[in-house]
């Protein structure tokens, strides 16, 4: 049933287990809206990338991964629909939708 509720624009995370020990934190209620990142090798973070959004999980740590917001298919429908400001930033000019071509 579960699964029912994962749409193409969501992906699961569970922290990795090994030999019974988790070795990430889960996320729980009061999460929602933060990062899912993938590390990169840089020390201070700049190659880290956003792959997803806190949306929502069944339980707090449990046996259930967790779903985000996968960013890569959210994010363009999210600022198509919702961005419709003008912007001015650094001498770039537009519309805010149409600057999703990440």
């Amino acid at each position: 049933p579960i699964m029912e509720l994962i749409s193409p624009n969501m992906l699961c995370c569970q922290p990795p287990t090994l030999n019974s020990v988790t070795y990430a934190n889960d996320a729980c209620g009061g999460d929602s809206g933060g990062p899912l990142v993938v590390r990169g090798g840089a020390r201070n973070g700049y190659d880290d990338l956003l792959v997803g959004i806190v949306s929502w999980g069944y339980t707090c740590a449990g046996d259930y991964p967790e779903v985000f917001a996968w960013i890569s298919t959210s994010a363009p429908i999210w600022i198509g629909s919702n961005g419709t400001e003008r912007v001015q930033h650094d001498g770039i000019r537009g519309v805010v939708y149409e600057w999703y071509g990440w």
